[in-house]
């Protein structure tokens, strides 16, 4: 396979990857619709978008370095101790932004949320989980595994529908539908976690060693867009 075709294999491959995730919430309106309330439906979306904007804060960037800095490395040393020391400071942050939701639970729940605490309190497990999913993917888009990325897209797809359709089914409402995300998102990060873990193995990592390549970003070069790099 020549290297046109090769590209627009994964092309396509990553297009109906993201298709897949576009249309998981059109599949699922017609229920939420049909079933919460309007107030509910309202929060609903206010939880999902919630989820969608602060990883790109937890992040710091740091996905966006993996790909432009390690995409032409074939060191694995290398490769095993940026992925890490980039992974242990994005959970600090994620940790550090769940924590200060989870003690903001109260103010968020009156509010934002209609009075829901449990909502409120399931809003820092779902960031934290959401935020945390967006390091294995790009780890698949660094190293160009576009059937690993578009898998665990689709897997991705298919449990939201499956989860928060199920709980909202059921009876459960807005918080069915909250711990169904939370429930897909959990699994989604250990099956991606796992694959990226058998791939590069375990260490443990020197921050100060990934730090400078991590954010040299920042000292003049743009940002690379997620989207930017065909896998």
């Amino acid at each position: 396979m020549n290297d046109i075709e090769l590209l627009v294999k994964r092309s396509a491959i990553t297009a109906a990857a993201n298709l897949s995730t576009a249309v998981a919430p059109i599949v699922l309106l017609p229920l939420l619709t049909k079933t919460l309330t309007i107030e509910d439906y309202g929060i609903w979306t206010l939880v999902v978008v919630t989820a969608s904007l602060l990883p790109m804060i937890v992040m710091l960037g740091l996905p966006n370095a993996l790909v432009r800095f390690l995409a032409s490395s074939k060191n694995a040393d290398e490769i095993r101790e940026q992925y890490y020391s980039m992974a242990l400071i994005i959970l600090a942050a994620d940790l550090f932004v769940s924590f200060l939701l989870l003690l903001l639970a109260r103010p968020i729940a009156t509010y934002l949320l209609d009075n829901n605490y449990t909502l409120a309190l399931l809003l820092p497990a779902i960031s934290f989980f959401a935020s945390y999913n967006y390091l294995p993917l790009a780890y698949f888009r660094t190293f160009q595994q576009a059937r690993r990325f578009s898998r665990i897209t689709f897997l991705q797809a298919i449990l939201y529908v499956a989860f928060v359709g199920l709980f909202v089914a059921l009876g459960f409402g807005v918080v069915g539908a909250a711990l169904g995300f939370l429930v897909m998102q959990v699994l989604v990060s250990l099956i991606s976690s796992y694959v990226v873990v058998s791939d590069i193995g375990i260490s443990i990592p020197t921050i100060s060693l990934a730090l400078p390549s991590s954010f040299s970003f920042l000292n003049g070069a743009p940002p690379l867009h997620p989207t930017s790099r065909i896998l």
